[in-house]
């Protein structure tokens, strides 16, 4: 009897550990992708805000016919294409905010982002990039902020001014100073 508990412990614990290894692999690719996508983003903008990388919707794509990229001046073969929709931030001179949304393609296989020109000829990397939307975005809220701050300051300091301005003429009549000419 205890054979057999111990039999079916060791096959519960060789099924449950050999699925995490499977899960853990795509994990792996995709922990991988965020490091090579973090790291071009910093290469490719240079007020990349780091920390801000996000990959959504990660779908790994094992392609039918193979694409051919060049790595290393050597066309290579990559069957399997990992894609996402990336989101990141820059930041230019602590006022203009863009928010990034564009898609990115990873080759595993070869350890490299792909370009939309190498998955431009794939049927289901198309489809995908139809089902998710790009684009690139302003924040315009401190921009709007610094021009209200330029055009509402000086507009206050000028009504105050006028209210409270200091006028020679004004003095001079309302304490009858002026002589008159007519005299």
């Amino acid at each position: 009897m205890a054979k057999k508990i111990m039999a079916m412990f060791t096959a519960a614990c060789m099924v449950f550990f050999g699925i995490i290894g499977f899960a853990g692999a795509a994990s792996t690719d995709k922990a991988k992708m965020h490091k090579v996508m973090d790291k071009q983003y910093k290469t490719a903008h240079y007020d990349y805000k780091k920390g801000t990388l996000d990959l959504q919707h990660v779908k790994t794509f094992n392609l039918d016919k193979p694409i051919k990229v060049k790595k290393n001046g050597k066309d290579v073969e990559v069957n399997k294409v990992i894609a996402a929709v990336a989101t990141f931030k820059t930041v230019r001179d602590y006022i203009f905010y863009k928010d990034w949304k564009e898609f990115v393609f990873y080759a595993p296989k070869i350890d490299q982002v792909l370009t939309l020109g190498d998955v431009n000829n794939v049927g289901v990397l198309k489809d995908y990039q139809n089902k998710y939307n790009s684009k690139v975005s302003l924040e315009l809220g401190p921009i709007l902020g610094i021009l209200a701050l330029i055009i509402i300051i000086p507009a206050i300091f000028i009504f105050i001014w006028y209210k409270y301005r200091y006028s020679v003429l004004g003095y001079k009549l309302d304490n009858n100073l002026i002589d008159d000419p007519n005299k």
